[in-house]
């Protein structure tokens, strides 16, 4: 996990107690290991499951942290351990794996999004073909690595989630953000956006969202064997 701006912190605390918010009863332990701070696990069979978070950071940065954590994707694939991205874990995964991570000719993405499944996953809800999802990134994957299968896509977003072999699932929206978040991270930072982007994001908060659909898939993802 890396760690969320101040004022989205406020609502919610830092980025463990909004994870232990998502998977509020689901029986779920979790242990924090910044990375962007150089704290790594000893070995990614020490946990059940990883899930690389968001970030404030961009995966094409030139971060020492970034590069190990792409070292961690690989591992993971190479030993199949179960790994779950989010947002700028969906784009690292991409990138460590030979995708592609560029900046959106479209901008800021905001607010509450739409998603259609075009792959159904046997984790995820039978007949849910399309999912609400909290959205904040101007970063998105453009190429999907040779191994990965796209599940998920949108109008602004054509790669917004991927599978890679049995045990990676990646999601470019956030089912770890409320509507709360969103608007504080909007309105603190209401000139970064852009006024109508923040607006936008806004009047789009009252839409039914997916995250405990996503939160409960990712419980079903980890027993998938």
């Amino acid at each position: 996990m890396t760690e969320l701006p101040d004022a989205v912190r406020a609502v919610h605390g830092p980025y463990r107690a909004v994870f232990e918010l998502m998977f509020n009863g689901l029986g779920v332990e979790l242990v924090d290991l910044p990375v962007h701070e150089g704290d790594t696990p000893s070995s990614l069979r020490d946990a059940d499951a990883w899930i690389v978070t968001g970030s404030p950071a961009s995966v094409f940065d030139d971060l020492g942290w970034i590069r190990t954590a792409e070292e961690l994707v690989r591992e993971a694939v190479r030993i199949e351990a179960p790994l779950v991205g989010i947002c700028f874990g969906h784009q690292l995964v991409a990138q460590a794996l030979g995708g592609c991570v560029e900046r959106s000719a479209g901008g800021w993405a905001l607010g509450a999004k739409v998603y259609d499944t075009v792959e159904p996953l046997p984790w995820f809800p039978e007949g849910n073909s399309r999912s609400t999802i909290l959205a904040a990134h101007q970063d998105q994957v453009v190429r999907a690595p040779t191994d990965a299968a796209v599940w998920s896509t949108s109008s602004y977003c054509p790669i917004a989630g991927m599978t890679i072999g049995d045990r990676m699932w990646t999601l470019q929206g956030h089912p770890d953000f409320t509507p709360a978040m969103v608007a504080a991270l909007g309105e603190s930072e209401r000139d970064h956006y852009g006024g109508g982007v923040v607006d936008q994001a806004i009047a789009s908060l009252d839409q039914p969202l997916s995250n405990a659909d996503v939160a409960r898939a990712i419980i079903r993802f980890i027993g998938t064997p």
